[in-house]
C-alpha cells in the first residue's frame, strides 16, 4: 500500500529553545521540507530566524519522539540598506541537514520533492493557491 501524498506532511513546527518563563521550547514559526535528492533542507522566513539573534536559543522541531535540534548553519538572504528585516521582498532562510537528521524528521513528516516544486508557477486569480505557516505574529 502506497502513502497518499499530503502536502502539508512537509510543513513544520519551529521551537526556540529555553526562551519562556518557564525555560519550555516556545513555537515561533514553520518550515517547509524539501528534498533536492542528494540533499534535503529546511526552509523558512528569515524574520523567523532572526528571532535568535542573542545566540542563546537553539531552534528545535520535532522528531520521531523528541524535540530534535536544528543545525545552526542557517544561511538567509541579507537584510536591506534599510538594516530592517520587514524591508525584506525575499525573506528566507535555509539550512541543510545531514542524512542522520533527515532520517530522523522523516519518521514524522515528509521532505517534498524538488520535480513537485513549479518555479515558473504563477498566480492567477481563479488559481487555488494554499498558503500555510505559523504567524509568529
Amino acid at each position: 500500500m502506497q502513502a497518499s501524498f499530503e502536502s502539508i506532511k512537509a510543513l513544520c513546527p519551529i521551537y526556540a529553545g529555553l526562551q519562556s518563563e518557564r525555560r519550555r521550547p516556545e513555537l515561533i514559526g514553520s518550515g517547509t521540507l524539501l528534498d533536492f535528492r542528494k540533499a534535503r533542507f529546511l526552509v523558512t522566513a528569515a524574520h523567523v530566524h532572526d528571532l535568535t539573534k542573542d545566540c542563546r536559543s537553539l531552534l528545535y522541531t520535532i522528531g520521531p519522539n523528541h524535540l530534535l535540534p536544528l543545525p545552526n548553519n542557517f544561511a538567509k538572504t541579507c537584510l536591506p540598506t534599510s538594516g530592517k528585516r520587514e524591508d525584506d521582498h525575499f525573506d528566507f532562510a535555509f539550512v541543510r541537514f545531514d542524512d542522520t537528521q533527515a532520517d530522523q524528521i522523516a519518521q514524522r513528516y515528509y521532505f517534498l520533492p524538488f520535480p513537485l516544486i513549479d518555479v515558473d508557477d504563477r498566480q492567477a486569480p481563479d488559481s487555488a493557491y494554499m498558503f500555510a505557516g505559523y504567524p509568529c505574529n
